[in-house]
């Protein structure tokens, strides 16, 4: 596409504004974003974006669809570099553009509703893409009927924004809406991969015996081949583990590990087994854990694009070893998982907040004090920032400051008004929080919370 593209824009050279030139620079865009080079992209889809603009409303329905096709990509180019502000206006020029073009039951509006819900999704503008959601849907009921695959597709988009607002409720009602379509239609894998996600949001809600009779209808309707039947075994290992009832969750998570433990590949399985780490880890089975995280890491190893999960597990692994009492066998997993985290989403990333906490108590346990608070401090400011003062990582963190200056024997912290009296209260803290976790890190000096 790029050799012939340059060809064609060698022969048409450099005059005036025409569409053929347009339309060249919009085909190379293309090719460059699908090459995954968003700024070449970039330079030919905003070079093809004036151009059209200079050539006003000759072959309006043409240049209008080749207009709004340029906005969507440079929409999607500049998401790809985490520039979701220009990528925002480019999808809302994409959407006006249609607007003006098509007619107001035209499906191609509400799929262009949809794609930009899309986007506002990832952004975590989730209210904007919810009213886009509102505005496809009854175009699509109009055109392709209630029970159609495509109003099924757009209440499940709508479903996953409810999800990002903790509204369960109506997580859980648009899937009952949809489950019957799905069924209707014959598509088993969409109805498996649904109860999959009704399953999840039960246990969110704490409805745990729902959850696992919805789970158990997946396991019995999947192969062990599925990717969804793995996964519902985990989630029905964590329900019952939600509910103490830790023989039941050790039968099911050892079902799950047989399940997955042979994917080799499989991004999904790698996913399932850090969950089912967690869920070991919770009924107290340490090793099983650290057998599920090292599969999973395994797993991850084949994904190099996978930055994101790759941190995570890292950090999951030296949390675990920390949680045993393994502290030098802990800290490389911890500051690995660091270094990736904070390149990927900078050091003040909600992302951050566990292992900062986590490598701060391996720092501590090996006498590194002032690595310690430093870490300690940055995970102060982002649970404070994300989830106030009031909430149980943000107390457990203060905890551990409170702590660390006593061992220091600096009873006043310089760096926020933390006076003798908050340290006595810090101790304080950490006693009552210590009654309302089982979590514990062996130590000779003094308790630290994990979170």
């Amino acid at each position: 596409i790029l050799s012939y593209g340059g060809k064609a824009l060698k022969i048409l050279g450099s005059s005036e504004p025409s569409f053929e030139c347009a339309m060249c620079d919009h085909v190379l865009g293309s090719a460059y974003y699908k090459m995954d080079d968003s700024e070449n992209a970039i330079k030919h889809l905003e070079k093809a974006a004036t151009m059209l603009e200079k050539l006003g409303n000759s072959k309006v329905r043409e240049v209008g669809t080749i207009r709004y096709a340029i906005q969507i990509l440079l929409g999607h180019a500049k998401m790809s570099i985490g520039k979701q502000e220009d990528a925002l206006k480019h999808y809302r020029d994409g959407v006006s553009i249609n607007e003006e073009l098509l007619e107001p039951g035209n499906p191609d509006l509400a799929r262009s509703y949809q794609q930009a819900a899309e986007a506002y999704i990832e952004a975590e503008e989730y209210e904007e893409a919810l009213n886009l959601c509102m505005k496809a849907l009854p175009i699509y009921t109009n055109f392709y009927g209630s029970n159609s695959f495509e109003v099924a597709s757009l209440r499940r988009l709508m479903a996953v924004i409810y999800d990002d607002l903790e509204d369960f409720e109506k997580v859980l009602a648009q899937h009952e809406i949809i489950r019957p379509i799905l069924v209707k239609l014959g598509k088993s894998k969409e109805v498996s991969s649904l109860d999959l996600q009704s399953g999840e949001t039960l246990i969110s809600l704490e409805k745990f015996k729902e959850a696992i009779v919805k789970l158990k209808d997946v396991v019995k309707e999947t192969k062990e081949a599925s990717r969804f039947h793995g996964h519902a075994l985990v989630l029905i290992g964590k329900a019952y583990a939600e509910m103490e009832e830790n023989s039941k969750a050790a039968k099911y998570c050892k079902k799950a590990l047989n399940a997955l433990k042979n994917k080799k590949y499989s991004l999904e399985a790698g996913s399932s087994l850090m969950e089912l780490g967690s869920v070991y880890q919770q009924i107290n089975e340490p090793d099983q854990a650290m057998a599920s995280l090292k599969l999973a890491h395994s797993i991850f190893k084949h994904h190099p694009d996978q930055l994101g999960a790759s941190a995570e597990i890292e950090g999951q692994i030296g949390g675990l070893f920390l949680y045993t009492g393994k502290v030098k066998e802990a800290l490389p997993y911890l500051e690995k998982s660091v270094d990736m985290l904070e390149t990927i989403y900078g050091k003040d990333s909600i992302e951050l907040l566990a292992v900062y906490n986590h490598i701060a108590i391996a720092y501590l346990e090996l006498e590194r004090y002032e690595d310690a608070l430093v870490k300690f401090e940055a995970a102060r400011v982002i649970s404070t920032e994300n989830h106030g003062p009031e909430d149980g990582d943000t107390i457990a963190i203060y905890c551990n400051l409170a702590n660390t200056y006593s061992a220091l024997e600096r009873l006043v912290a310089k760096t926020y008004n933390y006076s003798g009296l908050g340290v006595l209260l810090g101790h304080l803290l950490t006693f009552i929080y210590s009654k309302f976790t089982n979590v514990e890190l062996p130590s000779k000096k003094m308790r630290y919370d994990l979170i």
